[in-house]
């Protein structure tokens, strides 16, 4: 069974990596006391990163069902024209 990482995988845990890093770098900002300032932004990044995968996982959903739809029915109308 030939499994490919998703881009709706891929991109989220690059994002997280690069969050993990900004989180370190950041660690002078917490210990210069601005705790609330280095949560939010945090935060904020994950908050980020959990909608950009629902929005490229809805995309892709989208775009097998219209494949799986394709595969029993054959192509949509308007699609016969286009090459």
């Amino acid at each position: 069974m030939n499994k490919r990482l998703r881009f709706s995988i891929i991109l989220p845990v690059l994002l997280l990596a690069f969050l993990a890093v900004m989180a370190y770098v950041g660690l002078d900002l917490l210990r210069a006391g601005h705790s609330l300032r280095y949560y939010c932004t945090l935060a904020g990044g994950l908050v980020l990163i959990a909608l950009i995968y629902w929005r490229l996982r809805k995309k892709e959903m989208a775009a097998r069902a219209k494949t799986d739809d394709e595969a029993q029915y054959g192509p949509y109308p308007q699609d016969m024209g286009k090459k």
